[in-house]
């Protein structure tokens, strides 16, 4: 960009830059003077601004495809190790053996017994706890197999919980490992370690009515009839993991 010339004194911009009007202190005839110099200055000034624009464009028109190049190849990579990763369960999957279906748990079993039970109101009425106990689905547990090596796999697994009218279990997963080598030729050496995730027993409290001395309280349903006061039962609400939630096993086998 060309120096300004001492001794302007304003500068006033009325269009494009070829027509800018430069005011000299020494009147008419400074200005006419000048006007061939400005006129020079301002249309190379022009001329390299024009120039520098198109540079800055050409440099970000390369940024924006090297971007995009750059994009491009980071999403095909993703989508190779999606379509490796896919394959791999795929694979995983055919080996994969059924090990476990199964109902009945002991958390299961401990509300079918608590559903049998039952007390009576005030009134001589029975009241049983079959309609908050009892379920149409026990939780159901599904687990496979998965051979990494072949001396020991992973195993892993769901299970669907269970839900009745005051309580839940909610759904599990199951993981864990299984080693399974040979010692000699007639013995061999199993080991399993599994935990569950999830699978939590969780009973929800009654509302009862004990009338003109007690009045509306929450219970717990299976103490309403008990000499406890209603908010001592509270405490004895089940909240509790799987008894199963770690296991180990060690096996040990000897062929004669």
């Amino acid at each position: 960009m060309q120096p300004v010339p001492a001794g302007i004194k304003n500068i006033r911009i009325a269009g494009p830059p070829s027509s800018m009007e430069i005011l000299l202190p020494n009147g008419p005839r400074g200005r006419s003077s000048f006007n061939t110099l400005a006129k020079g200055t301002v249309q190379r000034a022009c001329s390299a601004y024009t120039a520098n624009m198109w540079w800055q464009t050409l440099i970000r028109c390369a940024r924006l495809v090297f971007v995009a190049c750059f994009a491009g190849l980071s999403l095909g990579g993703q989508l190779a190790q999606a379509q490796d990763l896919y394959n791999a369960w795929q694979h995983a999957l055919e080996r994969s053996r059924l090990v476990e279906i199964s109902q009945n748990h002991l958390l299961s079993r401990q509300m079918l017994n608590v559903s049998m039970g039952g007390f009576e109101l005030a009134g001589g009425q029975r009241v049983g706890f079959d309609r908050w106990y009892k379920t149409s689905l026990q939780d159901t547990r599904v687990s496979w197999m998965t051979p990494i090596a072949p001396d020991w796999g992973v195993i892993w697994g769901v299970s669907t919980g269970e839900r009745g009218t005051k309580y839940t279990i909610d759904p599990s997963m199951k993981i864990g490992l299984v080693f399974n080598a040979p010692i000699d030729r007639k013995s061999r050496l199993s080991v399993k370690v599994s935990t569950v995730l999830g699978g939590r027993l969780q009973e929800k409290p009654c509302t009862a009515d004990y009338g003109a001395i007690g009045g509306v309280q929450s219970v717990n349903c299976r103490l309403a009839a008990s000499e406890m006061a209603p908010a001592q039962t509270l405490s004895y609400l089940f909240n509790s993991l799987p008894p199963d939630l770690h296991q180990l096993s060690i096996s040990y086998q000897k062929s004669f």
